[in-house]
């Protein structure tokens, strides 16, 4: 939101990858290759990836749930590692998903990797916000609005904290 009060030359809309996903999609399966997903509930994730094999037969080199304990981690990753994906989606919502690809980057034999929220449950079985809202970077109230009680101590406190975290960490590695 704040990049599209402050920009100078904004983009028209707004593109997450609920937006552009079917694209890539389209490209893995024309080159032959194959996506792994990682997140959602294990009824989301199966819902999502049953959906995805009717439009991209045998694009799917394997999906898990991401509600697995600690000590699933090792086979989570060698699930993921042994399937040979092209790509790797996790979708967990932020700033888990971050977390999960900064601590486990270099155990994973993937060449690409894309944080992609909540899309797993977003495009099985949940309504996105009004365009307008989309479009204008204010998605994440129209959801706020929908499930306060999931969602109000991750905007208000987790998110705005996160760039300061950062920024110390950086300056730490210096």
């Amino acid at each position: 939101m704040l990049s599209y009060l402050f920009c100078k030359r904004c983009l028209k809309n707004r593109n997450t990858p609920t937006d552009f996903v079917d694209l890539v999609y389209q490209q893995i399966y024309n080159f032959g290759s194959k996506v792994y997903f990682l997140g959602g509930t294990e009824r989301s994730i199966q819902g999502y990836s049953a959906k995805i094999d009717t439009y991209f037969p045998g694009i799917i080199a394997g999906y898990h749930h991401g509600f697995y304990s600690e000590n699933e981690l090792h086979q989570v990753i060698k699930k993921i590692n042994d399937s040979k994906p092209l790509l790797l989606l996790v979708g967990m919502g932020m700033p888990k998903q971050e977390k999960f690809v900064y601590q486990n980057i270099q155990n994973l034999n993937v060449s690409n990797i894309l944080t992609v929220g909540d899309l797993f449950s977003w495009r099985y079985d949940r309504l996105r916000g009004p365009r307008f809202l989309t479009d204008h970077g204010f998605e994440w109230f129209f959801r706020l609005c929908r499930n306060p009680m999931q969602l109000w101590k991750r905007y208000l406190f987790d998110l705005p904290a996160l760039p300061l975290k950062l920024f110390f960490r950086t300056i730490r590695r210096l």
